[in-house]
């Protein structure tokens, strides 16, 4: 990631992200004030969990680990998805589009993911990598097994 964050304090004037054409603009401001990126115009990778507190308006972590968010790439003009989706024994999935894809990919499901970090995106956030799904591997959740021992 440092090397995504040094092109964004190299480019910040061009990118609109802060600074001058004589004094580059923080690396803090970049990549923001605590390990999260709190308020950094760089977005990380990785999303964490938090709340916000009422009284102090700070971030408040929560102990979950972060997740990625992917980008499912669609065909707008035929209602589709250009991402190609597998089942558990490796067959394609034919016709994936938004209204089946609910059942393609249900609540819990288990993915392995493909995936390509090809751009920085700007928007008024900051920049970060899209992450683009390319290809899906769909594991249906089978639930928890409470007929064996898990500890």
């Amino acid at each position: 990631m440092s090397f995504f964050i040094k092109k964004c304090i190299e480019n910040s004037v061009l990118w609109g992200l802060g600074g001058s054409k004589t004094k580059a603009v923080g690396y803090d401001s970049i990549a923001g004030y605590d390990e999260q990126g709190d308020r950094g115009k760089w977005k990380g990778i990785l999303k964490y969990s938090y709340k916000i507190d009422k009284q102090t308006k700070e971030r408040i972590y929560q102990e979950y680990p972060p997740r990625l968010d992917f980008e499912i790439i669609k065909d707008t003009a035929h209602a589709t998805f250009k991402t190609i989706f597998y089942n558990d024994k490796g067959v394609k999935i034919q016709d994936v589009n938004i209204d089946n894809i609910i059942d393609i990919l249900p609540y819990r499901s288990h993915v392995e993911i493909l995936a390509s970090w090809s751009t920085i995106s700007l928007g008024t956030y900051g920049a970060t990598l899209k992450p683009k799904a390319i290809h899906i591997n769909i594991f249906l959740n089978k639930g928890f097994d409470n007929e064996i021992c898990h500890l």
